[in-house]
This record gives structure tokens, sequence and C-alpha cells, in this order.
């Protein structure tokens, strides 16, 4: 296959992949390369370092996963982001507890999973992928960046 057709072959995938979660209601949808610049990594390690993670040593323990994608999926070479607003309104009784917009219907990890499968099942057979919903030591706000 010569370099021009696989170019368009990708870029033809890149669509699909984008219109397919658009398709489930995704209103961002970006596909960054699977590394990250140095900056996001060491700004991370500054807060790590400065006692910002409180109690959470999850945080600190899982820094050597965030600086590569290859600890969580070996061969990663790009990486889809979604965004959906999970904003609802808010009944505004005083005599009842207020509740967390993000809590309320649905748990949001599990909406977003099963789009997100939708979106994968499009997928070539030979192209792996895992699914992560706030779920994986990785920086997502800077791959969506």
């Amino acid at each position: 296959m010569q370099p021009s057709e696989q170019t368009r072959l990708a870029v033809n995938l890149t669509d699909q992949i984008k219109q397919a979660a658009r398709d489930q209601g995704f209103e961002l949808v970006g596909i960054a390369p699977a590394t990250l610049p140095g900056g996001p990594l060491e700004t991370y390690r500054a807060w790590i370092e400065a006692g910002n993670h409180a109690s959470m040593e999850y945080l600190a323990t899982h820094e050597p996963l965030k600086q590569n994608l290859e600890a969580i999926l070996p061969g990663a070479r790009s990486v889809l982001m979604v965004g959906l607003n999970y904003n609802q309104s808010v009944e505004t009784d005083p005599a009842k507890p207020k509740i967390a917009r993000y809590a309320l219907g649905r748990d949001y990890h599990n909406v977003i999973r099963a789009k997100l499968k939708r979106v994968a099942s499009i997928f070539p057979q030979d192209v792996s992928h895992k699914i992560c919903v706030d779920s994986a030591p990785i920086l997502e706000r800077s791959y969506a960046q």
C-alpha cells in the first residue's frame, strides 16, 4: 500500500470515529497522539511534591503510569477524547438535601462507557483499545487540550 493510500485510510477512519462519537451524543470529540509533552507531567509532579494530593497516595504512586500510555495499553498510538455535558436541572426545595448535579440520574461512568463501547465497535479488528472513564492513571485534560 502506498503511503498516500495509508494516509487516506487513516484520515477516513479518524473521520468515521469522530462521527460515531458525535452520533453517540458527545459534544466534544478529538483524537490526539498517545504521547504527552513534558509540561503537563512536570506540573503534575510539582503538584504531588507540594503535597497537594493530601492522603490520596494513589495519585503519587500512579505517577509513573501517567508518563506513558504504553503502561496501560501497549502499542497505544492515539487517544480518543470526548466530552459529554451531563448537567441536569435541579429542583430547589430547601427541605430536601442538595445533591451534586453529576450524581443525579444514571452514573455518568456507565453512560459514557456504554457510548464509547458503541463507538469502539467500528474500530477495525486489529485495533486494540481500552475504554477509560475516570478510571485509569492518565492525564485526561492534557490529552483533551
